[in-house]
């Protein structure tokens, strides 16, 4: 049982290597081949197929053969051979260095079989049970093969999604088809951690629900409590739910333990609405410590696990959750933390020294209240601690200073940017060499900022010129080999967006196309419905100056909707329900699907470049958002009624009449001073167009029925006002 053990845990420490009674004679050959990670060799393929090996090849064997020679020494002394304690020491002192080298780190993907070392030990695992299958008196089989193999696809959870779903094919074999063997409270916790183990990797929240059935499985059938270490896997699999699982533990008695904090630390730290909780439970947890040591000789315990001291990890969490939260106090609070560890790191708790790290989340604090002077004093102040020891540890990062950032204006941050270049490149330190993080924030920066004019009108050139700058960064970012991401797109389509400028609709289009055309892995997180209004209004914000803005506009309504229409024919599905996605809130989508929003754009781009047909410009919006299943709003009523009206068209009075009985009594002052200037201008246009005769007493009726309109609905704005103001 310990050399079938032995041999599969050097499989899960990606080392694979065959059960003695198979293929004793072979077992340097797979340690070479596990040594070579080439996947395309057929060398590998020969070992593993059993084929005879070249002269050539055998060559290759030297080197991973005087790394393991205590797996390819055969010895004709049966005693030494199986000795167990002689093995397991050489085994043991083999995988630890292995370990300290990281020389098989799996990484995903497949070696030559298909799998990691997991999967090959499972393999030979398989083999062994089917000899315990046939005679059980001749291999003496326990759990804890099968745990071991379940602990290597933990390992390779992180790298390979399907490792979790290993692991429990493995668990669900020992409860349904092996009698005799059952699985142990380590066995479910090792499964519980492969599932732990991909949820930190992927973010999602299936593993969290496998775990939480799971145990319910270990209490079921398995008659095991979850422990420490069972509820601190499912506090990893979904932090937001940390604090409900601690007080189940506290309920069921079972002792939290300083990986149990942690989680807890780390899922304030994403919350800034529990900041105070954490600052609460940083104190808790000094007063905690302080009472066991005034009751205990030992200052310090030696259990690293139950001593709860609190360190400078935790700290950096709190700072973290009150850069995240609304409190106007929160500067002073991330100071006075500063102020408690340096106090303690003085006082002689070496855990406790702040290191680049606090100081970055403490920048980051302050550049979320805009105070640009404390920003600038905690930066001088780690750059001075930093060239006075030159420790690591306090060397500021890129993302020290791309925090910074945040606070400058743009010629500052570009300055700062060519510092960091600097540093990088002359003084050899490649932790502060920009990332895309930074150029995305300094784009930001530039997309973000306006000047603001004499007389309170922005200036069009300052906008055209920082997004030129922009768009240079960008350029810049691909040149270095970067790689702009999605939020680059993002950033520079909104900014285009919003600058009014008449290339806006041109750059935001084409910026448009080239995301899309990156791999769907790039274009992950994106909402791509945001991005084709931000298009739209881009267009729809130059149709003064570009006579092809409207024609663009409408060109990308159709494509979205064509875009909708595949998506629901290949899911299945309604398209009002995929149009009803894209609305929810905190949903992120990547179908491309027209919204409310996109309506109202396309209908202020009517009213922009004025079109004269707004009637049946606007009558065909409405029948295409009935299509989508898509309800007008008050915004969009109002939008298509200043279209009406500027369109300065005799029969827009009677359209917009009618759009306000649809209206009913949701309307606003909006509504009211739109239909106000439709009657003006369409009604002096509708008096005007009859040059027959300019005089006659229709067009008399005509126009003082328009002014008499008008009137009557200034009064009613009136009296709703004063109504108000009773």
């Amino acid at each position: 049982s310990a050399f079938i053990n032995s041999n599969i845990n050097l499989h899960c420490c990606y080392q694979p290597i065959v059960t003695e009674e198979y293929y004793n004679t072979r077992t340097k050959f797979y340690i070479a081949a596990a040594a070579r990670d080439d996947d395309d060799s057929n060398f590998s393929k020969k070992i593993i197929h059993q084929q005879p090996i070249d002269d050539e090849e055998e060559k290759l064997l030297k080197e991973p053969q005087s790394k393991n020679q205590s797996c390819n020494n055969s010895s004709t002394n049966d005693d030494h051979r199986y000795n167990k304690k002689e093995k397991q020491h050489k085994l043991h002192q083999e995988l630890e260095k292995l370990k300290r080298k990281k020389r098989y780190k799996y990484k995903g993907g497949n070696r030559s079989r298909g799998g990691g070392g997991a999967q090959l030990a499972e393999e030979r695992l398989m083999e062994v049970v089917k000899l315990w299958q046939q005679d059980s008196s001749q291999i003496l089989l326990t759990d804890r093969a099968f745990n071991i193999v379940i602990m290597g696809y933990a390992h390779e959870a992180k790298y390979d999604i399907s490792a979790p779903m290993k692991a429990e094919s493995l668990l669900q074999k020992m409860c349904d088809e092996l009698d005799g063997i059952n699985p142990s409270r380590f066995t479910y916790n090792a499964v519980i951690q492969a599932w732990s183990a991909s949820s930190l990797k992927y973010k999602t929240l299936r593993p969290y629900h496998a775990i939480v059935r799971l145990m319910g499985e270990m209490q079921t059938l398995g008659g095991f409590e979850p422990d420490t270490f069972t509820y601190n896997l499912v506090m990893a699999s979904n932090l937001p739910k940390a604090k409900k699982w601690l007080t189940t533990m506290k309920k069921k008695q079972i002792p939290p333990d300083r990986q149990t904090y942690h989680w807890l630390f780390k899922s304030y730290s994403q919350d800034g609405t529990k900041a105070e909780e954490a600052e609460a439970l940083v104190d808790e947890l000094f007063l905690i410590t302080k009472k066991k040591e005034n009751n205990s000789s030992n200052i310090v315990s030696s259990d690293t696990t139950t001593d709860l001291r609190p360190h400078a990890v935790w700290i950096n969490c709190v700072i973290s959750a009150l850069a995240k939260s609304s409190s106007p106090n929160r500067g002073e609070k991330a100071d006075a933390c500063l102020m408690q560890m340096q106090k303690l790191y003085r006082a002689g708790q070496a855990n406790m020294r702040p290191d680049s790290s606090t100081y970055s989340k403490l920048i980051n604090v302050h550049a979320s209240l805009q105070n640009e002077k404390r920003v600038e004093e905690l930066l001088e102040e780690l750059e001075h601690q930093y060239a006075g020891c030159s420790e690591p540890e306090l060397q500021p990062t890129v993302v020290t200073y791309t925090t910074a950032m945040k606070t400058y204006k743009p010629d500052k941050a570009l300055k700062l940017l060519e510092k960091m270049k600097t540093l990088a490149a002359k003084e050899n330190r490649p932790n502060v060499r920009p990332n895309i993080v930074t150029y995305n924030t300094l784009i930001k920066l530039l997309v973000s900022s306006s000047s603001v004019s004499s007389d309170g009108r922005e200036s069009a050139n300052y906008n055209k010129n920082n997004m030129f700058r922009a768009m240079h960064l960008f350029d810049e970012s691909k040149e270095v080999g970067l790689g702009p991401n999605s939020a680059t797109y993002a950033e520079l389509i909104f900014g285009w967006s919003a600058s009014g400028v008449f290339e806006a609709g041109y750059q935001a289009q084409e910026l448009l196309q080239e995301l899309e055309s990156l791999p769907l892995s790039q274009q992950k997180g994106v909402e791509i419905t945001k991005l084709y209004n931000a298009v739209i209004f881009a267009w729809g914000r130059s149709s003064p100056q570009n006579t092809n803005a409207v024609q663009r506009a409408e060109e990308l309504l159709d494509l979205m909707e064509r875009k909708c229409d595949v998506a629901a024919l290949m899911e299945g599905k309604a398209v009002s329900e995929l149009v009803a996605r894209t609305t929810e809130k905190h949903t992120i989508t990547t179908t491309c699907c027209p919204n409310i929003v996109t309506f109202i754009s396309v209908a202020d781009a009517y009213a922009k470049a004025r079109v004269v047909d707004a009637e049946e410009r606007c009558d065909a919006l409405l029948k295409r958002m009935k299509r989508l299943g898509i309800t007008p709003t008050r915004v969009l009523y109002n939008s298509i009624l200043n279209a009406l009206a500027k369109s300065c068209q005799g029969s827009a009075v009677k359209k917009a009449e009618e759009i306000l009985k649809l209206m009913d009594d949701d309307v606003d002052i909006v509504t009211y001073s739109t239909i106000v200037d439709c009657y003006t201008k369409c009604g002096e246009e509708a008096f005007s167009t009859d040059t027959n005769n300019a005089r006659n007493n229709n067009n008399n009726t005509t126009m003082s029925n328009t002014i008499a309109k008008a009137d009557e609905t200034l009064r009613t704005v009136e009296t709703t006002y004063e109504a108000t103001r009773d």
